[in-house]
């Protein structure tokens, strides 16, 4: 019980940062039924409906080669993508910001205290140019 007045709070406070409609708008803008999409969890359900194929980052582990070849779109924060780069290689450009927290903090929480309470969507766009 002590939680639920925080999620609560929590959940007013971003109310605008997590509307997922900001994500279906940008994957409709991005993707198309050709494409191959590696995505963030957050982005699934609306690249699942879309793209011709679809990656998680879970699946990075076990990828083939010839499954990183298929990855024409990439979906995920821009501070961890260059680590998803070395992992599928090829030419990236960044083609939109996407999707940035508007508001930063909630009650002064800091990592690992707290952390679900101040997850917002956080994506940029990147396409493969090779």
């Amino acid at each position: 019980m002590v939680g639920w007045p925080l999620q609560i709070a929590s959940a007013v406070n971003y109310w605008n940062d997590r509307d997922y409609e900001r994500i279906e708008n940008l994957v409709v803008k991005y993707v198309s039924k050709q494409d191959g999409v590696y995505c963030d969890y957050a982005a699934y359900y609306s690249v699942k409906n879309i793209a011709k194929v679809t990656f998680l980052p879970s699946y990075l582990k076990v990828i083939s080669d010839e499954e990183k070849k298929q990855i024409t779109i990439a979906i995920a924060p821009s501070s961890q993508f260059n680590n998803i780069k070395e992992k599928i290689g090829g030419n990236w450009v960044e083609l939109d910001e996407g999707i940035k927290p508007n508001k930063q903090s909630f009650l002064m929480f800091k990592k690992d205290f707290g952390d679900k309470l101040v997850e917002n969507y956080n994506l940029s766009v990147f396409k493969r140019v090779d």
